[in-house]
């Protein structure tokens, strides 16, 4: 874990002018749900879409291969390769005697953005933790390490809100994408997205509920 803990960064350190909570400047958005094994997720609908059907604002997208699923949305009429914006719900399904924690969770989850970013270039700012969720910001500045090609590289970068949970056996993970030209994380005009939006997505992840699914 101490890789970990050395890329946590403190509020203090990035400049996120909080708004005015979201719940009190207009009202609570619409939901979805979407099952991932034995669990129910409920989640607010992506900042870009306005109704809770969204088949005229969003692409959907899912998939499951064998203990792991995934549920994407990105704006209508753009791509998984090349997207502005992506919305995802995921989860893996583990054995009963699976020692996995939250931490190594965590851990395990942000290993793609090591990856395509560069330990260098990722700063995160965790908003809570309990032993059954945590709820973090991923800033990652700059995606050299992208595939050749792809909408990734030196000049691109992207923010991320991420809520992950453990239930049983069962762990999910919620988050939302922005990408954009690189840019200095403690610099947040130069960001792919504007810090009232940031601020209204994470005050949004609060109303993410996830329970036990019902047996058919």
């Amino acid at each position: 874990m101490k890789l970990l803990k050395t890329l946590f960064i403190t509020l203090s350190l990035v400049s996120i002018a909080l708004a005015t909570p979201y719940a009190e400047t207009t009202k609570q958005p619409e939901v979805q749900v979407v099952t991932v094994f034995d669990v129910a997720v409920s989640y607010p609908v992506p900042v870009w879409q306005k109704s809770q059907d969204g088949s005229q604002e969003s692409e959907h997208f899912s998939n499951q291969v064998g203990p792991n699923f995934i549920a994407e949305q990105i704006p209508k009429g753009e791509t998984l390769e090349n997207w502005s914006m992506r919305y995802v719900a995921s989860g893996v399904h583990l054995p009963e005697n699976s020692k996995l924690n939250i931490d190594s969770f965590i851990s395990m989850s942000l290993t793609p953005f090591m990856r395509i970013c560069g330990q260098e270039n990722v700063s995160i700012l965790k908003l809570s933790e309990s032993p059954l969720d945590a709820t973090v910001v991923i800033f990652c500045t700059s995606t050299p390490n992208g595939t050749p090609g792809s909408a990734y590289g030196a000049d691109t970068g992207e923010i991320t809100v991420m809520s992950l949970y453990k239930v049983h056996n069962t762990f999910v993970k919620v988050y939302h994408q922005w990408r954009g030209k690189s840019f200095a994380v403690n610099d947040n005009k130069t960001w792919p997205i504007r810090t009232q939006t940031l601020d209204q997505m994470m005050e949004r992840f609060k109303a993410i509920d996830i329970y036990l699914a019902e047996k058919p």
